[in-house]
């Protein structure tokens, strides 16, 4: 066997290592991990459009990042990519689904089903791997209708949801104002680890429990913010 040849052999199986030891990690910075999910959205569309190969300066205008930038952050995955082809599209998208821990993905269950949660519903999430695959209401008047194929069920049947699967489900709340802290009381009951919330209120949550907001109106200050610097005070 030539030297080259045993070269070549000795650098795939080290980058292989690298990304088994990368795969492994959960302790990938949050800012990492928001550009991880921006390159998988862009992958995606790549591999819906017919594309089988990407380059990072393709990933890089799609992202709002610079190439040097994208391919620093795929190289420190232990992604390098092919001279002259970028990276193959739906290989890179299911190792960076892995990195991320959605392998498989989560379900998704919708609670309060008013504009916002049955748009949700109807739209499902665009770009994503996630599903919605329940809903729950406290209104018994929309219990047992069906939007978006999902069946809505009375909030009182959650723990029946949740029972036995923790780790597998997020909750999305798209409640009214005043009645988040009883939604999160009820799903903390259920026995729900993992919810997101469009509902802006300031609660109490089980200590077993993460919850995380949907802050639109704070990223519209912050635009709104840009927007008097870019044209001036």
């Amino acid at each position: 066997m030539s030297q080259g040849i045993l070269l070549r052999i000795i650098v795939k199986v080290l980058t292989f290592t690298r990304r088994i030891e990368v795969n492994d990690r959960r302790d990938l910075p949050e800012a990492s991990r928001r550009r991880i999910s921006r390159y998988m959205r862009c992958l995606g569309m790549a591999l819906s459009g017919g594309r089988r190969w990407v380059t990072s300066a393709y990933l890089a205008g799609r992202c709002m990042k610079s190439p040097a930038s994208v391919r620093k952050d795929l190289a420190a995955l232990g992604y390098l990519g092919k001279r002259g082809a970028g990276y193959d599209a739906g290989e890179l998208l299911a190792s960076l689904q892995r990195v991320m821990g959605l392998s498989p993905p989560p379900t998704l269950a919708m609670v309060g089903v008013g504009r916002l949660g049955r748009a949700l519903l109807e739209s499902g999430i665009p770009g994503g791997p996630y599903r919605f695959t329940a809903a729950f209401d406290t209104d018994g008047r929309k219990a047992g209708s069906t939007v978006g194929g999902v069946r809505v069920e009375p909030l009182e049947k959650m723990g029946q949801h949740f029972a036995g699967r923790p780790d597998g489900i997020i909750a999305v709340l798209a409640v009214e104002q005043g009645r988040l802290q009883e939604a999160v009381r009820l799903l903390g009951g259920a026995g729900c680890r993992w919810s997101l919330s469009f509902t802006l209120e300031p609660v109490d949550v089980p200590r077993e429990m993460t919850l995380r907001y949907m802050e639109i109106a704070t990223e519209l200050d912050l635009l709104a913010r840009m927007m008097k610097r870019e044209v001036g005070d």
